[in-house]
């Protein structure tokens, strides 16, 4: 049963974190989420995987309203230059609806050496990765310091608007990261590493830093979970759930997964989410979704945003 309410409490804000495997569940999952009022669609990388933007990119045109992005980049095995880049062709493309997300891991073995082509490993060196980090929101703010050896370089003339930057983070590294550069910060409770500690959060509010007259702290918590039409049925997915490094734990009826964000949400005092299903299988990861958009209130929030929703930008017809 839900819990009662002496108010009526901020609605819920829902997205989705995709692996993105099967790809053709991706394409089938993002339109349906769309159409159903979740806020974002973030995509993870897990190098040899393909650029995350890439797919992105493919994501948003199949959709209207919903935010897309990754969550996220590994960093340390790309050029910051060329990422900040591709963030701001896909902005330009689809103004008002990106995220761009980084974060710490990447590849190990010899798909880290074949993907570093020499380069420093980012993820072994804190300075590498801050460097790594600060030249990726410069470039896609637009305001490398003057200082920099890199404050000549042209800017891209066909940029657009500047997407939202989010570091994805498991602790208060990664969040004094984010509230010392100003940009968002979205912490996940799924990996087996992650603890369900409000430390990080509440470090990442303390120490905010706005850089840009707008700027203000964001947060959004990753879980992961399945929800189905009973307590048993969404108990069987999860004992059918084989990956061992992604812990469910937002599991059960619409009501119970609806209970067990809300209490999420109050400790954390934070009103949105990117859920990672588990699911086994296609139809029921769909009907999931389904059901936790029912249940949150997602689709009503859909109609009523229908008519202020930014598209993609007009092409030239020859």
């Amino acid at each position: 049963m839900l819990r009662a309410a002496t108010s009526e409490p901020t609605a819920l804000k829902l997205g989705v974190m995709d692996f993105w495997s099967p790809l053709e569940l991706t394409f089938r999952l993002a339109p349906l989420v769309d159409s159903l009022g979740f806020n974002r669609y973030w995509l993870a990388e897990h190098p040899p995987q393909p650029n995350p933007q890439i797919a992105a990119a493919l994501i948003a045109g199949l959709t209207e309203r919903i935010r897309v992005g990754t969550a996220g980049v590994c960093l340390s095995v790309h050029n910051a230059f060329q990422l900040a880049n591709d963030f701001l062709l896909l902005e330009r493309l689809f103004p008002g609806r990106i995220d761009a997300g980084f974060c710490g891991g990447g590849a190990s073995g010899l798909w880290a050496e074949a993907l570093l082509e020499g380069r420093p490993d980012a993820n072994r060196d804190p300075a590498v990765f801050a460097a790594k980090t600060d030249q990726l929101i410069h470039t896609l703010r637009g305001d490398m310091p003057a200082g920099d050896r890199f404050a000549g370089l042209e800017p891209w003339r066909e940029r657009g608007g500047t997407p939202e930057i989010w570091s994805l983070g498991t602790g208060p590294r990664s969040a004094t990261l984010a509230a010392e550069r100003g940009i968002s910060f979205g912490y996940s409770l799924f990996h087996h590493f992650s603890r369900d500690d409000t430390t990080a959060v509440e470090i990442y509010r303390q120490q905010f830093q706005s850089k840009t007259a707008a700027a203000a702290p964001q947060v959004v918590l990753a879980v992961a979970g399945v929800c189905a039409e009973t307590k048993a049925g969404a108990r069987t997915f999860v004992a059918a759930h084989r990956n061992e490094f992604i812990v469910p734990t937002i599991v059960g009826t619409p009501e119970q997964c609806r209970d067990q964000l809300e209490l999420l949400a109050d400790r954390y005092d934070v009103r949105e989410f990117v859920f990672l299903d588990v699911a086994p299988d296609a139809k029921s990861r769909l009907r999931s979704y389904e059901l936790l958009a029912e249940a949150c209130g997602l689709v009503a929030s859909a109609t009523d945003n229908s008519d202020t929703a930014p598209t993609v930008i007009a092409t030239a017809a020859g």
